[in-house]
């Protein structure tokens, strides 16, 4: 990655945003395994990101990689002076009309994860650099190139994927709020409500219901739908466009076959609980949650630093009496302290909870935290539709969208 050859300055006509090749790619991933894989050998790691481009939301064209170099094209004296990727999304738009009516459109977001300056070049404005390019090249971006075409973001030959045209693109940026907003990306509320594990919860037939993988699609369909619906609907907002990063299973999927990488690599085996549930009456009078883990140590003593994520939150009748979805929320809650006291992982965490959530957590009087973060994992939006970001607002801005 690093050179002694000096790179042209910032803002050269003669820096390039484009994809690099899959020795590029293993280069950069090998260099950013001390910041984000030290719960993995770094040969481990390079094959985890290599692995994380199959699975769903990555596979066929939907994960593209970004590096601003010194040539358009491949070759062995090209440098890679920033990279990061990007996760093609569905989303919906809603938009209220002046007459009050809304139309919906299902459109397409750019999720950007692994931002990465190579340090020999730190501190010239690279970054910088490549995030107004990557701005401008998602606005209309469908998915990565062909593998045997052009190593280019102009290239005519695209992978297959015919879907809506872009509408933003999203980052959750772990430098604070100004860098990124500079950029485009506009800092959106990043609240999360944080748990002590707890393995004195016991599970009785009077207590949540364990979800397996086979119930996920189910959830799923039926999420999208009630999101479909909800967003066909007025808002009591002022804001007149909403936005949604769609909580469909290949957006949960991409977070869970993650996860079966690092347990199996760390414990030799898979979760079996992948979410809780209360209520088994038909749709529309359930509450139910899907997580996962996620670790950063491997280290027992160093436990803190694992998290344990509830991607998504769904309370499907909000109607519901005060006292039951109490109930249910205490009951999804003690089942992801237990199991995040079973996996060795330092908190449970959820983000953005809607406030029927909110209201339900608080009335159960379970000890917990709420943090409003200033520094990591700001949910940040670029907006590439008609008017301004500042106008748009996000709705389910949970731990899944996160990429």
């Amino acid at each position: 990655m690093g050179s002694t050859i000096s790179p042209p300055p910032s803002g050269s006509t003669e820096l390039y945003l484009t994809h690099p090749t899959e020795e590029e790619k293993k280069q950069i991933w090998a260099s950013t395994h001390p910041l984000w894989g030290t719960a993995l050998s770094r040969e481990v790691y390079v094959k985890r990101e290599a692995y994380l481009q199959t699975i769903p939301v990555a596979k066929t064209g939907g994960m593209s990689n970004w590096v601003l170099t010194t040539s358009p094209t491949p070759s062995e004296n090209r440098l890679v002076l920033s990279s990061c990727e990007s996760l093609r999304k569905r989303a919906f738009v809603s938009t209220t009309k002046e007459d009050g009516t809304v139309e919906l459109k299902e459109s397409t977001a750019h999720g950007i994860a692994s931002v990465f300056n190579d340090p020999a070049f730190r501190g010239r404005g690279y970054a910088s650099r490549m995030m107004k390019d990557l701005a401008l090249a998602l606005s209309n971006h469908k998915g990565s190139p062909n593998p045997n075409g052009p190593s280019s973001p102009t290239s005519s030959k695209r992978s297959s994927y015919e879907g809506p045209e872009s509408i933003c693109s999203i980052l959750y940026s772990d430098i604070g709020k100004s860098f990124y907003s500079k950029h485009g990306w506009k800092p959106f509320p990043s609240e999360h409500v944080s748990f002590r594990p707890s393995t004195a919860y016991v599970d009785t037939s009077n207590e949540a219901k364990p979800l397996s993988y086979h119930d996920l699609a189910i959830l799923s369909a039926a999420d999208e739908e009630m999101l479909r619906k909800r967003l066909s609907s007025p808002s009591g907002s002022r804001k007149k466009t909403r936005i949604a990063i769609v909580p469909d299973l290949d957006s949960m999927l991409w977070h869970l076959m993650r996860e079966d990488y690092m347990t199996t690599q760390l414990f030799s085996r898979v979760p079996t609980v992948r979410g809780a549930m209360v209520g088994l009456q038909e749709a529309g009078n359930r509450v139910w949650a899907i997580w996962t883990r996620n670790y950063y140590s491997p280290d027992r003593k160093d436990m803190h630093k694992n998290t344990f994520y509830i991607l998504r939150f769904v309370v499907e009748d909000e109607t519901m009496p005060g006292d039951q979805l109490v109930d249910a929320t205490r009951k999804i809650v003690n089942m992801a302290k237990k199991e995040a006291a079973e996996w060795h992982l330092g908190e449970v965490q959820m983000w953005n909870p809607a406030p029927v959530v909110r209201r339900a957590i608080e009335g159960t009087k379970m000890e917990c935290s709420w943090t409003d973060r200033e520094d990591d994992s700001i949910a940040s939006l670029n907006w590439y539709g008609s008017g301004d970001a500042e106008d748009v607002e996000w709705v389910a801005n949970e731990k899944f969208a996160w990429c």
